[in-house]
């Protein structure tokens, strides 16, 4: 399920990264335009990566949590020396 939203998120950001390479090269336009800081993207640009990071890990961390409660006495015992 994991590697449909990576296959999703990596093909927006390639699509995104070639159409900005093309309609910013330096050979499409004449007078260079002046970029300022977009403060509320920014914010959208660092939270949304964390969301989907979390999204993905606390079900996997709730799941080997719940796997360690379950065995209360091991049906073999390892020493290692």
């Amino acid at each position: 399920d994991i590697f449909f939203f990576l296959v999703v998120i990596f093909t927006v950001v390639f699509w995104l990264g070639t159409k900005i390479l093309y309609r910013f090269h330096y050979t499409n336009q004449s007078l260079p335009e002046r970029i300022n800081h977009h403060t509320n993207l920014e914010l959208i640009w660092s939270i949304l990566p964390s969301l989907i990071i979390l999204s993905i890990a606390f079900p996997s961390l709730t799941l080997i949590y719940s796997l360690d409660d379950q065995v209360e006495t091991p049906g073999l015992t390892v020493k290692v020396v």
